[in-house]
């Protein structure tokens, strides 16, 4: 009887059931074994992390049905060494698969080599917080800056880089366009490497995240040039001094890549106010919670004309600044949350 429906029919009624149910289909018959196993209805399946154990094969995922899978999670999973290196020989053999996160696992026993041999295949892999040691980061840096690959995010928050050599990571990184280094300790020597190779021709990072690192003794004009070189960067709770702020504000004002910036808990108001405007109104969005804001700085950056702007100012202190600038910067908060809602229904 189930030969009566078209296998194209069976594949839009098996969109509408969840990966357990459709397993306990397919165990009903051959025929809808068949066409169940579809790899067009598996392309996008959760894999269940509860599952996976410290010696995982994970050979199920060379299941043709797998063949087209374009992104895996397992971040916060049991992976141990021996799942993690049986994931990462595996990789190369899944043509399709394009996105992992390994966040919250333990990777520090995995040979650099084979963690090396699956990365760049990717276009984004996170590794936050998963115990890499020097040998593994510096081999995978190497190996992005020295081979061709796909990576286009990479993401070594809450990993220890302070003693990765200056020019093996910004080389490497310099070779990715989306970064996210937050809470990694790097050093003076670290940090004037790569906000300086951002200036050049050959760089391909443009979007940075680098909040929680301490950047309060970076050199004063690399960090500047640097960040005005990128599209987005978040240097939330940096510890910047004011010569940097204005440094980088100054810098932000002749920009022309530079359109989002966020300095939330950094403390601004030694900023000049014209300065600080002058920059923001450059920009499409900008991050200034918990910022020490002046009354005189709030009214500036309130009176500016640039429609695209979306600010960002929870924190501040709002005495001394025009009841109207207030109300209108609340007004269009609630406006641009309705409209992100009608665009995103269901993102309330």
């Amino acid at each position: 009887m189930v030969e009566v429906l078209l296998p194209e029919i069976w594949n839009k009624i098996f969109t509408y059931l969840n990966k357990t149910d459709l397993c306990n289909v397919l165990l009903t018959c051959r025929y809808l074994y068949c066409v169940g196993s579809d790899p067009l209805i598996w392309a996008n399946t959760s894999i269940c992390k509860e599952r996976i154990s410290p010696t995982s094969s994970l050979q199920f995922l060379l299941w043709p049905r797998f063949s087209r899978l374009s992104s895996l999670n397992l971040s916060d999973s049991e992976l141990g060494t021996q799942s993690a290196t049986n994931l990462f020989k595996i990789i190369p053999q899944l043509l399709n698969l394009k996105h992992v996160n390994l966040s919250h696992t333990n990777l520090s026993a995995v040979c650099p080599t084979v963690l090396c041999s699956a990365v760049h295949l990717l276009e984004s892999i996170s590794l936050q917080q998963t115990r890499l040691t020097i040998n593994q980061v510096e081999a995978v840096l190497v190996t992005l800056s020295t081979s061709s690959n796909h990576l286009v995010s990479l993401n070594l928050a809450r990993t220890d880089l302070s003693k990765v050599p200056p020019d093996i990571l910004a080389h490497g990184l310099a070779t990715v366009l989306r970064v996210n280094i937050s809470s990694t300790q790097l050093n003076p020597d670290q940090t004037r490497a790569l906000f300086d190779i951002f200036s050049t021709p050959n760089n391909k990072l443009k979007h940075l995240i680098v909040r929680e690192v301490d950047l309060s003794t970076a050199n004063l004009d690399s960090l500047a040039k640097g960040v005005a070189s990128l599209i987005t960067v978040n240097l939330q709770e940096t510890k910047l001094g004011m010569q940097q702020c204005n440094a980088i504000f100054s810098h932000i004002s002749s920009s022309s890549s530079l359109i989002s910036i966020n300095l939330s808990h950094v403390t601004l108001a030694g900023v000049p106010a014209d300065l600080l405007a002058r920059a923001i109104q450059k920009l499409d969005r900008a991050g200034l919670n918990w910022t020490q804001l002046t009354a005189h700085q709030l009214t500036k950056l309130l009176d500016i004309k640039n429609k695209r702007l979306v600010l960002q100012l929870e924190g501040v202190n709002w005495d001394g600044v025009p009841a109207q600038l207030v109300v209108k910067y609340k007004m269009r908060g609630c406006f641009n949350i309705f409209r992100r809602h009608i665009s995103s229904p269901g993102s309330l």
